[in-house]
Order: structure tokens, then sequence, then C-alpha cells
């Protein structure tokens, strides 16, 4: 955008921004989006071209709308996106596509995610503590799942304040995203049909959507649906939607089958379905495993049959108790029993076949274990959580001065706590009661567990909050295996790793003053600390 154009942008921002606020909005902490569609309506589908500025100093310093776009300056392709959250929220999710001059995909890496061209813009609205996507994401990774990277901005639109945003890896096949084999348009036979397909069982809106009815019913006695969604329906060749067809209906005849748990780890990646499960009863949601919910079929590798991946995970907004209805606020229950006759969208019986399996519940169990011991420590998640908060501290005001709705019920709210405080007070109780719920109804972890023996790190961290140049942390019970400790900024960055050892000297002096995340990791353990910096 020209100089001139980009300086009447920011006035006529401004100039809405003082009418609507009384102190109107100049800088944040968070990164900036300021996006110019040029007097077009932002369409559900095409997309429409637009310019996309975006503000982010890497040093910390805030991001001011008079700064010039320095992270990101250029063309994009947006559309509005989603089915339930377009259509009732005023608050829209968008779906961006960086592009070069001449309208092609552009791959660029935006605030330090991997380069790609195809990115979201998740439009936190019914979810009142803006991060229950961000929160669900984070658990997936933390089971060893990819799930897509984010990051909190704020959104300016032809001059309008829009509030938090949340900027996310489009679900897509690429090697930093889901990273399978590309099928190709000439794979139509032999090992090389085999594999590369990325499907969805989800409502049959936003876009393109072509795909099947499996041939088996729900438990319920519904029909479900299964999309394509890379390839496209109009990318798909005919022999290879016939492949994949064949091969889901094989599945689903083997786990009818009498002896189907003396073949499952042949034809399904158990521990990707293991992090499905979790992630999606972590967080209780009420669309879980029928809604949203991706997998994709890996390629033949000679002999070795490619086996049937769960995830990525994603859409989360009515999760962790945020939903009244099919007991979303309950803390207690499993998802998976889900069975609900009158609702149309129904999961595959599969999920009641998996879960009786004596391998894979013993398989689950032993994950649970490890995980609760490390990643999933209610005390690592809630710090998660807390980091969050404090990063969202000033822009959360904004957002509910935009959007004044932390009084009101929002479809399908299960609590209105009347402010932001007493909302994230509801989420991490929630949390911490699902937890111990789960630790409760958990399959026992057989004598085989890796982790059974592992006793959680006494982590001593000193002093805290530190206002020197160096901290001091103990790691009591250091069996001495190979590790780091590495201290995490509240966007994921890295900036400080060390080789783990009974007691590591952190050089803090460096470091700009507020919340950081400490993270312990050594042969798939790992354990969380918040670590403040003073000023």
């Amino acid at each position: 955008m020209p100089v001139p154009a980009r300086l009447a942008a920011v006035f006529l921002f401004l100039c809405c921004a003082l009418r609507a606020q009384a102190q109107p909005f100049t800088s944040s902490n968070l990164p900036l989006f300021v996006i110019d569609t040029q007097g077009q309506n932002i369409p559900d589908e095409p997309k429409i071209t637009a310019r996309l500025g975006v503000v982010w100093h890497e040093d910390g310093r805030r991001n001011a709308l008079g700064d010039p776009f320095n992270h990101y300056d250029g063309w994009v392709g947006i559309e509005r996106r989603g089915s339930t959250s377009q259509t009732l929220s005023p608050k829209k999710p968008y779906s961006i596509e960086t592009r070069d001059a001449a309208g092609e995909d552009l791959g660029v890496s935006l605030l330090g995610l991997p380069e790609e061209a195809d990115w979201v813009l998740i439009a936190p609205y019914s979810d009142k503590s803006l991060m229950r996507d961000v929160l669900a994401f984070e658990v997936a990774r933390r089971t060893g799942a990819y799930a897509s990277r984010t990051r909190f901005v704020e959104l300016v639109l032809n001059g309008q304040y829009e509030g938090v945003y949340v900027l996310a890896e489009k679900i897509k096949r690429d090697k930093n995203r889901v990273d399978m084999a590309n099928l190709k348009e000439e794979d139509v036979a032999g090992e090389e049909v085999t594999g590369g397909y990325l499907l969805k069982i989800d409502k049959r809106t936003g876009g393109e959507v072509g795909g099947w009815m499996l041939p088996h019913r729900s438990d319920t006695g519904h029909e479900v649906f299964i999309q394509y969604h890379d390839p496209k329906p109009s990318e798909i060749q005919p022999a290879q939607a016939a492949y994949i067809q064949q091969w889901m209906a094989d599945f689903e005849a083997m786990l009818r089958a009498p002896d189907a748990g003396a073949h499952l780890e042949t034809w399904i990646d158990v521990d990707s379905w293991i992090s499905f499960l979790i992630t999606n009863e972590v967080s209780r949601n009420v669309d879980g495993y029928r809604l949203s919910s991706f997998l994709w079929k890996e390629k033949d590798k000679g002999s070795v049959p490619g086996k049937l991946y769960m995830g990525p995970v994603w859409d989360f907004n009515l999760g962790f108790g945020n939903a009244d209805y099919y007991d979303g606020a309950n803390t207690k229950g499993w998802q998976a029993d889900f069975a609900q006759p009158g609702d149309g969208f129904q999961m595959p019986f599969w999920w009641r076949v998996v879960r009786s399996n004596p391998a894979f519940q013993a398989a689950l169990g032993r994950r649970w274990q490890s995980l609760r011991q490390g990643a999933l420590h209610t005390d690592s998640l809630l710090a998660f959580v807390q980091a969050q908060q404090a990063l969202l501290a000033e822009a959360q005001a904004r957002n509910f001065n935009r959007w004044p709705v932390l009084d009101t019920y929002v479809w399908p709210n299960a609590y209105v706590g009347g402010s932001y405080t007493a909302e994230m007070r509801y989420l991490r109780d929630w949390l911490q009661q699902r937890l111990a719920w789960l630790d409760a109804q958990m399959p026992a972890a057989t004598a085989t567990t890796p982790d059974a023996d592992f006793a959680p790190l006494a982590l001593h961290l000193a002093p805290q909050p530190v206002a020197g140049a160096v901290a001091t942390l103990t790691l009591g019970g250091w069996s001495g295996d190979r590790g780091t400790v590495a201290l995490y900024d509240v966007l994921g960055r890295r900036v400080l790793t060390y080789d783990a050892a009974p007691t590591v000297t952190l050089a803090v002096d460096g470091l700009a003053p507020g919340l950081y995340l400490l993270r312990i990791e050594a042969e798939g353990r790992a354990a969380t600390l918040p670590f403040v910096k003073a000023r």
C-alpha cells in the first residue's frame, strides 16, 4: 500500500476508534493485523483480493498502528469461514491466503510459524476466555500429535477495530502440517494410489464439498458422511476415490468382524487415535468425534500397509465447559459415549469398537499416566492457561469493549461470569475437575508401562520472580537422562536453552520483564513451570 494510502487508512481507523471508545486503540503487546479490502465486502466464498499489513516487533517492543508494516505488507485472498460461527456470530472468522502481485499463492512465515500460504483467523466470540482453541491445540501437541500452531493478534479491518483473533495454520498436507505423502493427479494405480488422503467428518458447508456415505451406520442408526479434504473433491481422480472408498469399507468390515482386535494395529496408528481421544476428552468437546474431525491414510510401503491416522484436531470453541447442551459443562462422563439419536451428526461406530479393545485400553492407560506425570500435569496446563491470560490482559479489555458480551448469554454458554476474571476462573476450575475425573476413569496402566516407576521431578526455581541476572533451577530426583531445559515466551518462542542437569543456572539478564514458561524435557517426559521476570 502506498504511504499516503496507509496514512489515510490509519487516520480513518483512529477516527472510528475515537468515536467508539474513550481511549482509542493505538498500540498493543500483540501483533497487529491490518486488512484493507479496498471497498469490497468479504463473501463466504470465493476469496476476494485485499491488502494485509502486519506490525510485529520480534524484540518485544509494542506494536503501534503508526508503525510501518514491518513483518508483512502485501496481497491476500480473504473470505469468511465456518458454519455456525459465521452465521450466528457478528465477529466473523476468516480464511486468508497470502499471494504475490500476480495473485498466485505465496508461502510466507507469519509470526514465526513455518512458511505456508493458507491461514485461518479464528474469531473467539461465545468463547469468552478467547483461548479454548489455543488450549486444545496445545493439549494435542503435548500428546505428541501435530495440531495447528497459533498466535494471538488484534485485527483492524477497513479501519474498524475487530478485537482479538487467533492466527492458526489451516489444516492441509504440508511437511510442517499434516506430514503425509502427496497424492498426485497421476497416482491412480499400484502403491502410489494407496495413500495421501486427508478426509474429514463435518458439516456440508464451508466451500467445496464432496464425499460419500460410509457403508455402516452409527450406533444410533444414522448415516455418516465422510468428505474429501486434500485432495479436494474437484481434484481427486475417479480411481483414487474408488480406492479410498473401498479401503474404508474394508476397514469397517474388519471392525465388524469377531476377531477385530487381532488386526487393529495393522489398520490404525494407535498413538494418533489415543492423542485424538485424549484431546477431545480433556476438553469434553460436544462436537468431538462427529464434526471437524480429520483423519488421513498413509501410503503402503512394500509389504507394510499404510495405516489410518486420526487428526489433526480442530474447533474447540464449545469445549472446556462452554456448551449448555449434550452435557458439555459436566466434568464427568465420556464424550466418546455420545448418543443423541435426534442429532443428524453422529460419530462412526469405530470408536466403540476401538475403545473396547484390551490392547488399545492398555496403551491408553499407559499414555495417560505418562502424560499426567509430565506434559499434561495439572500444574503445567494451568501454567499455560495463566501465561495466555497474562498475554491477553490488556487486549481482552479492548476486545470486550468492541464486543460487550461478558454479561450476556451467547449461545451456547453454560456459564456467564460477567467479567474476564470470572470467565478465566471458571475455565481453570472446570479443567482441574475434568482432569481429576479422567484420572479416576482412565484404564489402568499395565506393568509394562515404560514410565511406571517414574516419579515427577521435584522442581525448585529461585528466586521467583527473578529481578537479577541469574536464576537457579534445581531438578530434584534427576536421573541423568539426556534432556533440555528451555525457556519460552508467551508467544511460544524459545528464548533460552540449556542441557538438563541436577542444577541449572539460567542467565536471564537480557530478558524483557514478563511471564515465561520454563519447560524440562527428557526421554519423552516433560514438566513445565511459570517463570516471572520482574521489572
